[in-house]
């Protein structure tokens, strides 16, 4: 009898032990699959859940919300367009879901955020992991050229290719599956579309099935801005500023003719944005003296103006004539103005040009910043010719000199298309205002006016 218990006893307790390593099986296999979601990299944001079924597809996306109407509506966006497509491209299939989980991080003290957006999609006809990644820095979008110079972008290339020839698990994969990748990345700007700014690398991330095949899901590897640094353009340096970076670029800049456009009285709508683009077309930086009513009006302009790596600078408020008021207007003409720029940007303007460049010894006194003129004053406001301002402009420039121009006037937006191919022709590099005094080692100091750029003998 004893031994029946016995036996009993020894059945049940193989039994339960055989169901708990079922179980013990079946969950890791469970979160072993989970793990294709599953994703650490969470430095910012709390996770929303979209989740449901329409017709033949079931849906399960997470996504992260920072509680910024910017970056949380850009978010949103994307994961609704995604989840579209996917539905208008599985209308012939039996059953279909979609999944999504995502990394998210900052950098430059919080002031960038970037996001990496991870799709599985699953049909009765085929599995697919896709990526998508979003950079923002003070609520603007950043694009590829907001990053890296366009002559550079193969260079890129080259080190992101480097990085998976020197990694050892990318080493090992490539040569099991017999894979050349020269042969699976081309030059084409097209491979490096999603890519994350990080504090000191950009990581580049490629769906599966684009470089190893379906089976090793999404693929990333880091560059460092070390190796980057020579690709980097100056929105970039503005974006996560490193020193180091910047002392190798500003010595090849000091070698050649400089010039600094300066535009006044923006921002505004059509006229400043065309200018923008000519600026962007022709990797070339100016500095914006802008109006602060204007700039509350346009604060999309400004952020533009800022992430594309141009300074911004104070035209006080309301465009007043600083020698006729008195000493407290002056001062709160500048300061709201610096609150304006400050709350749409983040950063302080280190400059002032007053209104038709009116200063006396009391608005010396009371500013609180170098204040910038010009040497050639196309006077594009009196005339609005744009033959006319395209002439004053280029007549006799020479090294170290300011340029004034109006971005608020539609004649000079058309003229700096001829300008900026001319002055880059001529060899001269279009830089800001505070970037040419750098580089020539002149220092802008307070209260003081600065015309030009050179060294007095």
């Amino acid at each position: 009898m004893k031994f029946f218990k016995n036996k009993k006893i020894i059945f049940f307790s193989i039994l339960g032990l055989t169901i708990i390593l079922i179980a013990v099986f079946f969950c890791i296999n469970i979160k072993s699959k989970q793990k294709v979601l599953s994703h650490s990299q969470q430095e910012i944001g709390t996770t929303n859940l979209l989740k449901g079924e329409e017709e033949n597809v079931k849906y399960d996306l997470k996504y992260p919300v920072l509680e910024n109407k910017v970056i949380d509506a850009a978010v949103k966006c994307e994961i609704d367009k995604e989840l579209k497509s996917f539905i208008n491209s599985s209308k012939d299939c039996l059953k279909a879901k979609i999944c999504s989980d995502y990394n998210s991080y900052c950098y430059n003290k919080n002031k960038g955020v970037a996001i990496e957006l991870i799709y599985v999609k699953k049909t009765d006809k085929e599995e697919k992991k896709q990526v998508k990644t979003l950079n923002f820095c003070y609520d603007v979008k950043l694009e590829l050229k907001h990053i890296f110079l366009k002559d550079k972008l193969k260079q890129v290339t080259y080190l992101m290719k480097n990085e998976f020839r020197n990694n050892p698990y990318f080493v090992r994969k490539l040569k099991r599956e017999s894979i050349n990748i020269d042969e699976k990345i081309s030059d084409d700007e097209s491979f490096l579309k999603n890519f994350i700014v990080k504090e000191n690398s950009i990581m580049f991330s490629f769906d599966s099935n684009t470089i190893l095949p379906e089976k090793y899901g999404i693929l990333s590897v880091e560059v460092s801005n070390d190796n980057l640094k020579d690709c980097f353009s100056k929105t970039y340096f503005k974006i996560n500023p490193k020193e180091d970076i910047l002392k190798g670029e500003n010595l090849q800049k000091s070698k050649k003719p400089l010039v600094a456009l300066t535009f006044d009285d923006g921002p505004k709508e059509e006229t400043t944005e065309t200018i923008l683009n000519e600026l962007e077309k022709y990797n070339a930086h100016a500095t914006f003296f802008v109006v602060g009513k204007n700039a509350k009006k346009n604060p999309d302009i400004l952020k533009r103006e800022f992430v594309s790596g141009h300074e911004i600078a104070n035209h006080t408020l309301s465009h007043k004539t600083l020698t006729k008021i008195n000493t407290k207007e002056i001062k709160n003409q500048i300061e709201t103005t610096d609150k304006i720029i400050k709350s749409v940007t983040g950063f302080c303007p280190k400059l002032l040009r007053a209104p038709g460049g009116s200063t006396n010894q009391k608005v010396k006194e009371t500013v609180d910043k170098p204040l910038i003129y010009w040497t050639i004053d196309t006077k594009d406001w009196q005339s609005k010719n744009e033959e006319k301002t395209i002439k004053e402009a280029l007549k006799n420039v020479s090294d170290g000199d300011i340029i004034l121009m109006h971005d608020t006037e539609p004649s000079t937006a058309n003229a700096v298309k001829k300008i900026i191919p001319e002055l880059i022709n001529r060899g001269f590099l279009l830089v800001t205002v505070s970037e040419m005094f750098k580089l020539k080692n002149i220092p802008l100091e307070k209260g003081v006016s600065h015309t030009k750029a050179e060294v007095l003998t």
